[in-house]
């Protein structure tokens, strides 16, 4: 009743290049589970999001809007689900905040945490959780997930928990009763029938809306539709090639319990049209190229291709609604179906005959189904069997029962227990927001405060009371305060002193005076902070210029922008823009090899570097006041700027786009503010803090480029080769681990490998093997091209980050599979001597022989940017920094970076 979840792969040997399930060691040929979803490179079928994260977005809210208290995750697998379900609710367990009617006179918008349906809420509090799988090789990892993080572990930092979670684990299959399993509200079962055998499958209601009488039951399955082909009468039927094989409902009476019996008339298949399985042809176990294909039907009752190896079973999904439509009426419940998932290359049925402006229905990936149990019927039928084994099974049950762990996560939250006034908790936001030096903040932010959340007992809803009151909040305590300044969100004014009245009206910043070593960094203090000015003025002003490229300079001549809708932090002397936004006191720098190669003038831009530039790309800030034309951002968001600036869409980065470069070609991030067009930035994750936000512009993008922004783009089982522990480097190994990769990393520190692996490890699931992160020390190793093929298997890796150069390319070239990318982004070793063996080898005929692929990569465009921020915050990937400094230490940080002695990122604090 296990299932295969590419939430976390297992890692196994390069071929075949799929998304191995982790449900069985892989040691033979025949016993290799294969999922064909995931695999882009043999399918061409993609989903965004993947679809597994679409199923258990699904799943989840489902639960939040049903409210539900309990769960049970039956063929839980290595705890997708469940990794969700753990997280501890952001409040105590209270009703919604719910927005007045709009004819209210209010005129407040709806809740963010609640829609206009009444039903819906925005948080799950689960207080009993319990999963079940049969196969032994899954519950490791699925009891990692369910284990309470040690009272001692401070990364992650522990979300407050304010009440108690039971969580239980048990081994074995559903067919064995467990009085244990009873009680919980909802039960889940994501991609679970079809692994089911026969005999498993036909009583599966039985057991679950028979024995256990959930109040909700959710099901997945995959979609296999077929159908024939009566619409088109030139296209002729096709002959068989061998007999006949029935629908997979014509023989159900063999393995179907007679309650759960679909049925359907048989029909002779004509003509074949399937979703995406269709897109692989059948798999057969002689053929050598056996991962490019799909699954033959293994009971041999149709003549259908699966998507996975174990699956015993695939419907259609008018199959798939018969079957649920006749369970749910055996057992008192009513049941709602419908699908999640439409690839990249979707499917269609037929239009409707009668109504042709109607587009065709996508055919989903995967079918859905919320069993409800009926109102007024009892919740123990009469069918319901409580005894030891149920009496269908024979009392040598295949599955026993185990307890593989049993926790529970204990109350830790902060305060005292009790809410404190309203004027005390008013008076702890605005001390807050003065340390902030922001005048309009965020509900949200101001909650993750602990002690403001602890002096509200966790109660949201007393907060908003003690602000100002909202929706059916009403205000306690004080006069109403309270203002939405969003319709998305919430906001707080307090006092009423405007944004750019606490803001400062000097700031520091740093310039390059000149270019022959880091001393030529100098900073300025006492430069005007820009004012804001009205949107006329900044369009008749126009934008930035092209010509000097400098931001709020005299010479603006760059006439396809209308001016600036935000800004970030200002870095010079004038900037015309719609609105500003002003980072906080919590705002930081990270250092990248470009910003030290322009300071000591080693930079080949396209373009010359201005006297008095402002250095740095990489930066992170708060946003602190916007224009009155933004719409894209808010006071408190945590922004980082584009690199570089205009680089929206193109796949490669465009001559101009380089002509914008941050800190190079124009005024970088330095500076105490910065100023931006609101296109030029983008959000980071919301599990990042300003230090961590300030790795991603250029680091994370730069990573992000090599790995998916081109032709091969990274999968689950691919193996990624990185060179060095620097920044690119191990940003590009957390990417490629969060998404089911193996990476191989060198160094010539044994200490920084030790470092690394144990930084990057926690990104692995618990049952990852040793070999899904590697080292080499190619101190000790010189030949490190072909230790890292003997790493992969004997065989080439299909990515290498390189960041060396002309000192390394030939090398990173030979440890490349045919078809594989060297992604070259750097040339550190022009810093360090080069032998002459290596300087002399002709590249031309290192390229041709690997079949390999080697282009430059730059960093992303701001869309991919944006995806990149979605995967790191899903991943639950941070960077690994390795020093910070302060501001007045910017020239220390640049020599730190220069000595080679950074491990991960350097940032600097303003």
């Amino acid at each position: 009743m296990s299932r295969a979840d590419p939430a976390h792969p297992a890692l196994s040997p390069p071929t075949p290049k799929l998304s191995p399930s982790a449900l069985r060691p892989i040691d033979q040929l025949d016993e290799v589970e294969v999922s064909m979803v995931e695999a882009e490179d043999v399918t061409g079928v993609t989903f965004v999001p993947e679809l597994w994260m679409q199923r258990r977005q699904w799943a989840l809210e489902v639960l939040r809007r049903e409210r539900v208290r309990s769960v049970l995750d039956i063929g839980c697998g290595p705890g997708a689900l469940l990794e969700t379900l753990v997280i501890p609710s952001s409040t105590i367990v209270e009703p919604p905040v719910r927005s007045r009617p709009k004819n209210s006179g209010h005129g407040q918008p709806p809740s963010p945490v609640d829609s206009a349906d009444d039903e819906e809420s925005g948080e799950l509090f689960i207080a009993r959780l319990a999963a079940l799988d049969c196969s032994p090789n899954v519950i490791p990892s699925a009891l990692s997930v369910i284990t309470p993080p040690s009272p001692s572990s401070t990364f992650p930092p522990p979300r407050p928990r304010w009440e108690e979670l039971h969580a239980e684990l048990w081994l074995g299959g559903i067919e064995k009763y467990n009085s244990r399993l009873e009680g919980y509200e909802a039960i889940v079962g994501l991609e679970l029938i079809e692994h089911l055998d026969p005999n498993v499958l036909s009583r599966f209601g039985v057991v679950t809306m028979g024995t256990y009488r959930p109040r909700l039951l959710l099901v997945t399955t995959p979609v296999s539709d077929l159908r024939d082909a009566v619409a088109s009468p030139t296209l002729p039927r096709r002959a068989p090639s061998r007999p006949r094989r029935p629908s997979c409902f014509s023989l159900c009476r063999e393995f179907f319990h007679p309650s759960l019996l679909v049925r359907l008339p048989y029909a002779p298949l004509t003509r074949q049209n399937f979703d995406f399985n269709a897109k692989f042809p059948v798999h057969e176990h002689d053929h050598d190229d056996f991962a490019h294909r799909g699954f033959a039907d293994p009971t041999g009752r149709t003549d259908r291709v699966f998507r996975h190896s174990d699956h015993k079973l695939e419907m259609t999904a008018a199959e798939f609604r018969d079957w649920a439509e006749g369970a749910a009426a055996d057992w008192g419940y009513t049941v709602e179906v419908s699908g999640v998932g439409v690839s990249s290359k979707p499917s269609y049925y037929p239009a409707d005959p009668s109504d042709p402006s109607r587009p065709p229905r996508p055919i989903y990936a995967t079918s859905t189904a919320i069993f409800r149990l009926a109102s007024g019927v009892p919740t123990r039928s009469p069918r319901s069997v409580r005894s030891s084994e149920l009496p269908f099974l024979s009392k040598e049950s295949s599955h026993p029962h185990k307890l593989a762990g049993k926790f529970v996560h204990p109350v830790h939250a902060p305060g005292d227990g009790r809410k404190h006034s309203p004027e005390d908790v008013r008076a702890l936001v605005q001390s807050r927001m003065e340390e902030w030096r922001i005048g309009v903040v965020s509900v949200e932010e101001l909650w993750a405060v602990p002690e403001i959340a602890g002096a509200c007992a966790g109660s949201k809803r007393y907060f908003l009371a003690c602000v100002g009151g909202y929706g059916d909040v009403p205000a306690q305590g004080g006069e109403d305060e309270y203002e939405d300044s969003h319709p998305h969100s919430y906001s707080i004014n307090t006092p009423r002193t405007s944004a750019l009245a606490m803001a400062p009206k000097t700031m520091k910043r740093y310039v390059v005076k000149h270019r022959n070593a880091i001393d030529g960094l100098e900073l300025q203090e006492d430069v005007p902070v820009p004012e804001l000015r009205s949107s006329t003025d900044a369009r008749m002003e126009g934008g930035y210029g092209q010509d000097t490229n400098r931001m709020g300079r005299e010479d603006k001549v760059l006439g396809e922008w209308d001016g600036w809708d935000i800004a970030i932090t200002s870095p010079h002397d004038s900037v015309s823009s719609v609105g500003a936004i002003f980072a906080a006191k919590e705002r930081y720098l990270s250092l990248n090899a470009r910003d030290l190669q322009i300071v000591t003038n080693d930079y080949p831009a396209p373009h010359s570097v201005p006297q008095d530039v402002v250095p740095v790309s990489d930066g992170c800030g708060i946003v602190e006041a916007v224009g009155d034309d933004v719409t894209l951002f808010k006071v408190g968001d945590k922004v980082a700027p584009v690199f570089p600036q205009g680089h929206h869409y193109e796949e490669d980065m465009a001559l101009r786009s380089l002509k914008r470069g941050l800190g190079g070609a124009i005024d970088g991030v330095a500076a105490e503010y910065f100023v931006c067009d609101e296109a030029e930035a983008v959000k980071i994750p919301s599990n990042w803090d300003c230090k961590d936000g300030s790795t991603l512009a250029v680091a994370f993008t730069t990573a992000w480029s090599s790995l998916f922004s081109h032709h091969p783009s990274l999968q689950a089982g691919h193996t990624v080769l990185c060179l060095g522990t620097g920044g690119v480097s191990l940003c590009a190994a957390q990417l490629a681990l969060i998404t089911g990769a193996r990476v191989i990393l060198t160094s010539s520190s044994q200490t920084k490998l030790d470092r690394a692996v144990s930084l990057l490890r926690p990104l692995l699931p618990a049952s990852a093997p040793e070999t899904a992160l590697q080292t080499i020390d190619y101190s000790k190793i010189d030949a490190w091209d072909v230790e890292a093929r003997r790493l992969n298997g004997g065989q080439g890796v299909d990515f290498v980050i390189e960041i060396a150069g002309r000192g390394t390319i030939a090398r990173s070239i030979r440890s490349t599979r045919q078809g594989g990318l060297v992604a070259v982004s750097g040339y550190m070793s022009d810093y360090k001597p080069i032998p002459q063996h290596i300087l002399d080898e002709d590249l031309a005929k290192t390229i041709l022989y690997s079949a390999a692929s080697v282009r430059g990569v730059f960093v992303c465009n701001r869309e991919e940017f944006k995806q990149c921020c979605a995967a790191l915050e899903v991943g639950g990937a941070k960077p690994i920094v390795d020093k910070t400094f302060k501001f007045a230490e910017l020239r220390e940080a640049y020599q730190y970076m220069a000595d080679g002695r950074h491990f991960g990122k350097v940032c600097v604090e303003i």
